[in-house]
């Protein structure tokens, strides 16, 4: 596949020229203004654009600007100028407005065509260059995913979920609004493990996680906080919030059948929940207090059967 050049010049017989004897070695189009290069440009994708500098209404200098922006995303393209004013001035202005290469009219053919596959070879070394960039941001996203992810239940890792707590809860003593911590336990769980396997035990898991994660917002986070315990944050979330999508959770669960091979599992969940309300000048000493309280709440709603909500309000 050949190559594709975009000749600007407003001179007619200079665009046929450059036509007839590049025409051969690469896929030509020319432009006379520059809003037609523009609209060619954005159409025909040139890989090289050879482009006077010398035009009427859009100067050169403004057509390279132009490209310039429309390629800030995209694949780059190599740009050329040309004039018939060839100081070190007009040099400068030229190549610091975008411009790869600079040749003063009239050049030679050889010189031309030299110069052409010089700015190809750039052009291929600097996409190739922005491709590996790409792949390797991709990368680095997948492998930040995995540190801040807990590998069987598809939730956050506690390490993440306190960070964000932090962050949370210094917004909400500061701006004065509600953030919530729900703490969730699977009733009986070790039964799973005794009964089935452990296999059957870390399927329920990561089916519980998916459950919960179906019940949150956006900008909600949920961690595994160690075995069968989950921890969800909810900013900005009033009291009768969380324990609305607590109630959500605990019904989605106690509803579902868990089944895997020739087991089927049904379970319960105990839930704790704390809310605290960043307009009470009694604030925490920390942030973690509000799980140790959401905790000890998980641990009321255990001590009066399980399969229960426990939540102390505002506080």
């Amino acid at each position: 596949m050949k190559n594709k050049l975009l000749i600007v010049d407003d001179d007619n017989d200079v665009c046929s020229f450059y036509l007839s004897v590049l025409g051969g070695d690469y896929e030509v189009k020319t432009a006379q203004d520059g809003g037609s290069a523009l609209t060619l440009f954005v159409d025909f994708k040139p890989d090289v654009v050879i482009l006077d500098v010398d035009m009427p209404q859009q100067t050169g200098i403004d057509v390279c600007r132009k490209m310039r922006v429309l390629t800030k995303e995209g694949p780059y393209v190599a740009i050329i100028f040309l004039s018939g004013n060839s100081s070190r001035e007009n040099l400068v202005i030229g190549l610091s407005t975008g411009a790869d290469d600079y040749l003063a009219k009239p050049c030679s053919l050889p010189e031309l065509k030299a110069r052409i596959k010089t700015n190809l070879r750039i052009k291929k070394i600097t996409d190739e260059l922005a491709l590996s960039k790409k792949k390797l941001q991709e990368e680095n996203k997948k492998l930040e995913h995995l540190t801040i992810t807990d590998e069987l239940t598809g939730l956050y890792t506690m390490r993440f979920f306190t960070n964000r707590l932090d962050e949370e809860y210094s917004r909400a003593c500061r701006y004065h609004y509600d953030i919530s911590v729900i703490m969730l336990d699977l009733d009986h769980f070790k039964q799973v493990n005794d009964t089935c396997n452990h296999i059957v035990g870390s399927y329920v898991l990561a089916q519980v996680g998916a459950k919960v994660k179906q019940q949150l917002r956006s900008e909600d986070i949920a961690a595994r906080y160690g075995g069968d315990e989950f921890v969800i944050l909810l900013p900005h979330t009033s009291a009768a919030g969380a324990l609305s999508l607590a109630t959500r959770i605990a019904n989605s669960i106690r509803n579902s059948r868990f089944v895997l091979d020739k087991f089927k599992v049904t379970i319960t969940a105990s839930i704790g929940i704390h809310t605290f309300a960043g307009n009470n000048k009694m604030t925490k000493k920390d942030s973690r207090a509000l799980i140790r309280s959401a905790d000890e709440l998980l641990y009321q709603a255990k001590d009066r059967g399980r399969n229960c909500i426990m939540h102390a309000g505002v506080a």
